[in-house]
């Protein structure tokens, strides 16, 4: 049996977030050692472990484990366990931390290069979006690791301006390492195996529950210096990566916005309660260009191709985005016009209506695509699972899936109904 089953083992029975971590690892370090702990010296080393976390401890079947390992030697996954050297020192004082790293890609030395956190909306402003590609670009380009979470908007064009600038950058997930998501970012994750890092506290084959982001975000936060909120509105998940940035005693920075924009209202309060302003990427590496000489240099941001390869690289990317934009809506309005020379019963039996366009988007995953399709009225999980034929847990599933996605939003009742806004 190697030591690596054993960690596996032991983030598996913690699970994600254990405040319990902690008080285990100052005591022992050393899996192995705890998995060989009966209940009574586990409560005699540590007196305020709980029951629940005590059964856990307690169950000593290693099939998981095992199996868990031998899948990530095949795929060429690594583990990072809490007793190796480079695992980083300042997540091993946060809050919660994990014990247990998987990843992909090539390990940066987290505690002696400067890591900087870009964090911020899914749904993005133009404005918000360039800004979040030039941070990127410019942090990476003068030396930093841009590390963020790798979900659509913001954390997307972060990542994105960090590899185009010849930088590392790092995507911590809430989700297996064999788990594209977002879909449309597996290119992305590509790119970043390829020439940055991949990383996650979770197993492989684990999807991307809702509950796995909020902690995700102390991982961001906690391998950081600082972290940087380009665009956020009241409801965003980045404000809950501010909030354990500010826990954990690291520096915030915030990127202000227009004032009543719903989509940087979070962003504004932020600053109103004393995070850092900032309005370039030179003003975040200021801070700790003393502390990483050998490292960082702002001078590179003088070199002749970083502006113009800004400059460049992005408004292809707008363009593209707002060509499927406009071929969406030009779609939804042939549809809408044909429908409108039909008779009533041709409309029925060969084209859609105006209620049947609300399911235009054609979704990668059959059985989302079939949730989505029925939610034409709110309905509950039960409802659904009856008139799709799936089971309760994976309409569950699903639902969370499309929730997550934009694509549906819980409703009174405990039902689910269509978001207004599909197209994003």
């Amino acid at each position: 049996m190697t030591e690596q089953v054993y960690w596996i083992w032991l983030s598996e029975v913690l699970g994600s977030a254990n405040k319990h971590a902690n008080l285990l690892m100052e005591h022992c370090a050393d899996a192995s050692a705890i998995y060989e702990m009966d209940r009574e010296a586990l409560q005699s080393a540590v007196p305020s472990l709980s029951e629940t976390v005590l059964d856990a401890l307690c169950d000593k079947e290693l099939k998981t484990a095992c199996e868990i390992e031998a899948y990530c030697v095949r795929h060429g996954i690594g583990l990072l366990s809490w007793d190796n050297p480079m695992f980083p020192q300042r997540l091993r004082r946060i809050r919660s931390a994990p014990v247990l790293l998987y990843y992909k890609g090539m390990l940066p030395h987290f505690d002696a290069q400067l890591c900087i956190g870009m964090v911020g909306t899914r749904q993005f402003t133009e404005y918000g979006g360039s800004m979040a590609y030039r941070f990127g670009y410019e942090l990476a380009k003068c030396g930093a690791v841009v590390v963020s979470g790798m979900a659509r908007g913001i954390d997307t064009a972060s990542h994105t301006g960090a590899l185009d600038a010849g930088g590392h950058t790092v995507a911590v997930l809430g989700c297996g390492l064999d788990v594209v998501y977002p879909r449309e970012n597996g290119k992305l994750m590509d790119e970043i195996a390829k020439n940055g890092t991949l990383i996650t506290e979770y197993p492989p084959g684990s999807q991307p529950e809702r509950h796995h982001f909020p902690s995700r975000n102390r991982i961001i936060s906690g391998l950081c210096q600082g972290v940087c909120v380009v665009e956020a509105s009241l409801q965003s998940g980045s404000l809950i990566t501010a909030d354990w940035a500010q826990r954990q005693g690291r520096d915030l920075y915030v990127l202000p916005g227009n004032v009543g924009r719903h989509g940087f209202e979070g962003s504004n309060r932020l600053i109103k309660e004393g995070a850092v302003m900032v309005t370039s990427a030179a003003d975040v590496l200021a801070v700790y260009e003393p502390l990483y000489a050998d490292t960082v240099s702002r001078r590179n941001l003088s070199a002749p191709d970083a502006y113009d390869h800004y400059q460049q690289a992005l408004p292809g990317r707008a363009d593209a985005a707002a060509d499927k934009q406009k071929k969406k809506k030009q779609k939804k309005s042939g549809l809408m016009r044909l429908a409108s020379k039909l008779k009533p019963a041709e409309r029925t039996a060969s084209a859609p209506t105006q209620e049947d366009t609300a399911s235009l988007p054609v979704l990668a995953d059959a059985e989302e695509q079939a949730i989505y399709d029925l939610l034409r009225t709110p309905m509950s999980a039960d409802e659904l699972a009856a008139k799709s034929g799936l089971e309760i847990r994976r309409v569950i599933t699903l639902c969370t899936m499309l929730e997550i996605n934009g694509y549906i939003q819980s409703a009174a009742g405990g039902t689910y109904m269509r978001t207004e806004k599909t197209d994003e």
